[in-house]
């Protein structure tokens, strides 16, 4: 509040300006009949916002008002207004938004958001058509160290291993020396992904690096990359369960969202019938 009266240092003389018969709240702006109140300013500027910014936060607000109530005035004389209509729409908006917080509320009361393992499971059976992948995925293991580093051999044994000891000691020397690396083999992801920022990038073909079971090494004047391609799932084929499990939880979710209003919009319809809160008339004509 400081910060909010320190600014109005900078637009005093705008407060000087009383409104008529006898309200002694202050006017900071006025548009014809349209007046923009000191009070309207105060949630303009954020707590502890140092004055100047402060100063500048509330000028820009009372330019921009004053800029609307410009449009708006030269709108309303040069726009033919069907006030009719005009009436209709702000109604049909005004009852979206009572609708929709209404919606919000009972939503929150009522809506199941648990989705437990067995759903995804059902649920990823049933539609697995929608989960075809329209790129190819991969399982790595990546590492990019100093091109100089006496451990280059190492990693190249250890990374296509899999024996416990071999990676064991390659994810050591990787926490060692490596500028960066990635082990978690067992998750799938786009090869696109996992090359951005790495020199792999630049490759004109990338997809030429789809070879299950090859290492791919590139070296540069800073570091050597290297890159295992354990295993991969082509375009078109099903995306494993656990890649789309975020997708199929807000799937699920939606379709509990839709079938929870559509239950609410129905038994609000069958107990206004049944107390007879409405009637429809059959057009005779």
């Amino acid at each position: 509040m400081k910060n909010y009266l320190l600014a109005f240092g900078a637009v005093c003389l705008l407060l000087a300006c009383q409104p008529e018969g006898g309200d002694t709240k202050k006017i900071v702006a006025r548009v014809k009949d349209k007046v923009l109140y000191e009070e309207d300013l105060q949630s303009v500027v954020p707590p502890r916002t140092p004055p100047q910014d402060s100063a500048q936060l509330v000028k820009r607000y009372i330019d921009l008002w004053v800029r609307k109530q410009l449009l708006l005035q030269k709108a309303l004389q040069e726009t033919e207004i069907d006030e009719k209509s005009l009436n209709r729409k702000v109604e049909d908006y005004r009852n979206s938004l009572i609708l929709f917080e209404f919606e919000q509320q009972y939503l929150s009361r009522n809506l199941d958001t648990l989705i437990t393992q067995a759903e995804l499971d059902s649920f990823y059976r049933e539609h697995q058509e929608d989960f075809r992948l329209q790129e190819p995925l991969v399982q790595v293991r990546f590492v990019e160290l100093p091109v100089e580093s006496k451990q280059l051999d190492v990693i190249r044994r250890a990374i296509k291993s899999n024996k416990k000891e071999d990676l064991s000691r390659l994810k050591s020397v990787c926490l060692q020396y490596a500028f960066s690396c990635s082990l978690n083999d067992s998750t799938w992801v786009p090869l696109r992904q996992v090359i951005m920022n790495t020199s792999f990038a630049e490759e004109e073909a990338p997809t030429r690096l789809l070879q299950k079971g090859q290492l791919w090494e590139k070296t540069t004047e800073v570091g050597a990359s290297l890159l295992f391609i354990k295993d991969i799932l082509p375009a078109g084929a099903v995306a494993p369960l656990e890649y789309v499990k975020d997708r199929m939880k807000e799937m699920i979710y939606n379709r509990r969202r839709i079938q929870t209003i559509q239950r609410l919009e129905e038994d609000i319809y069958a107990e206004a019938k049944q107390k007879k809160l409405f009637e429809i008339y059959e057009n005779n004509h």
